[in-house]
Formats: structure tokens, C-alpha cells, sequence
């Protein structure tokens, strides 16, 4: 007998906004900007859910050309955008935690900084 199964840890950042009613685990979830994600299929991750970009667009201009790329390209289904087999990109803009994070690691939280702020209106 086969069994497979994943572990999956996520420690995500929200804004819960100005909401009447008690927002559930989930509702928060929706509502992540960032997530550190831990994975049997991707391993440790920093996923980022961006939505506010076309409000500091002057300040993704002067990122490095790849990270750029990435943030135009979005997220959604990868299927749908890249033509390629599902990845979970609805999930948001995946960055391994590797060695190879850390040389874009400074221009990543600026950006979440910037996504932060336009989110809670600063």
C-alpha cells in the first residue's frame, strides 16, 4: 500500500482590515500579504501575495531586472499564465529560501514594505 502525504506549515502576515464580524482562520488567511511557507513539495519558501503594485510602480522600476520580471509576471494560475502544469501560483509569488535568496533578500523586504504600506493606506 501507498500512502502519500504532505506536511504543510505556514506562518502567514495579514491585515484583517476594518471587518463588523469575527474573521475565522481562513478569512485571515485570504488576507495574507506574506507567508513563510514549509512544504514536502516546495520546501521553505517566502511566498508574497502583492495586489497593490501599480501604486509603486516607480520603486519596482529600480529592482533587479529578475525580481522585476517576477513581480510584472504576477500570480495566478500558472497554467493559465505560463502554459505549464500547475504549481499552486494562485498561491502568490514563491521565493525559495536558499542561498540564492539572499542576494535579493534586501530588495524583497523593501518591496513588502512598500506592499504594506499601500495596503493599511500609508
Amino acid at each position: 500500500m501507498e500512502n502519500i502525504s504532505t506536511f504543510d506549515v505556514h506562518f502567514a502576515y495579514a491585515i484583517p482590515g476594518k471587518s463588523r464580524k469575527p474573521l475565522t482562520q481562513s478569512d485571515l488567511y485570504k488576507k495574507r500579504i506574506w507567508e513563510i511557507s514549509i512544504s514536502a513539495k516546495h520546501g521553505y519558501c517566502l511566498v508574497v501575495r502583492s495586489k497593490k503594485t501599480n501604486m509603486y510602480s516607480d520603486f519596482i522600476e529600480t529592482l533587479p531586472l529578475p525580481l522585476k520580471e517576477k513581480i510584472s509576471n504576477g500570480y495566478g494560475c500558472d497554467r493559465k499564465l505560463h502554459k505549464q502544469p500547475c504549481q499552486g501560483g494562485c498561491e502568490g509569488i514563491r521565493f525559495p529560501l536558499d542561498d540564492s535568496f539572499l542576494s535579493s533578500a534586501d530588495h524583497i523586504i523593501r518591496w513588502i514594505e512598500k506592499e504594506t504600506a499601500c495596503r493599511i493606506g500609508r
